[in-house]
């Protein structure tokens, strides 16, 4: 029988060692980039939804969009968009309302997946859409 010499080898073994945490920590900066795109996506999303229904619910009797409709329809979709692990706060601008245009800001608050120390645990990402109205 042969006698295995376990110090051979072992520089590989260490390079190999090596070379897989650094596969851990690239894979984690990745999925950290995966996780603010999707809370960009999911808050451009909400605001394309929330403009652009409200404005097709404002101008849905008279062909004039009507602020309180507007104000009515945003409430409720940004509550039926309501998820509790990802809060989403809306902010309308009723000034634009008078130039026939909604004006939606939406700012939705999600954790980092992998928080380094000494930073905050959660992110924030604001996504405006603004929906213009033309008269028929």
């Amino acid at each position: 029988m042969r006698k295995i010499q376990w110090k051979k080898g072992n520089g590989s073994m260490l390079l190999g060692a090596l070379i897989c945490a650094l596969g851990i920590f690239l894979m984690a900066g990745v999925a950290e980039s995966i996780n603010l795109f999707q809370a960009s996506v999911y808050a451009q999303t909400r605001a394309d939804l929330i403009a652009d229904g409200s404005a097709a619910y404002g101008m849905s009797y008279d062909n004039t969009l009507d602020e309180g409709k507007v104000s009515l329809m945003s409430s409720l979709l940004l509550a039926s968009s309501a998820d509790f692990d990802n809060p989403i706060s809306m902010r309308l601008n009723h000034q634009a309302i008078a130039d026939n245009k909604v004006h939606v800001q939406v700012t939705t608050e999600r954790e980092f997946w992998f928080p380094r120390s000494g930073q905050e645990s959660t992110f924030q990402v604001t996504k405006e859409a603004v929906t213009q109205v033309i008269s028929p």
